[in-house]
């Protein structure tokens, strides 16, 4: 982390009300990755599974996530990282786009950015 990305944060969390409990993450839910199945396997992809990346949360103004651009069979998905997260799972990306979040409607699984 960068000298200016902590401070920001130390800034933003001097701002947190005094009354609010500070705790891991870890502490209030589980923590999983994301994976990307092979491209060059083709039945891993156009399955059932809604698959999200960061490009599409990065902005969006929405707070439920129903659908994806990409879907992933039940093979692809226990061929790669990814993991299903049940409906009402908050999704906060961790990579080149950080900090954007949505929470999905529906089961899905993410790639390595969230």
């Amino acid at each position: 982390m960068s000298e200016q990305a902590k401070h920001q944060y130390e800034d933003f969390l001097q701002q947190l009300p005094c009354d609010w409990a500070r705790v891991e993450i870890r502490q209030l839910g589980a923590v999983v990755g994301g994976g990307t199945p092979s491209r060059e396997v083709s039945s891993y992809w156009q399955g059932s599974i809604p698959w999200v990346t960061p490009g599409e949360v990065s902005g969006a103004v929405r707070q439920l996530l129903y659908d994806t651009q990409e879907h992933i069979s039940p093979a692809g998905l226990s061929g790669s990282g990814a993991n299903l997260l049940p409906a009402c799972s908050l999704m906060v990306t961790t990579r080149a786009t950080l900090g954007a979040r949505v929470i999905n409607a529906v089961p899905m699984a993410t790639n390595q950015g969230f």
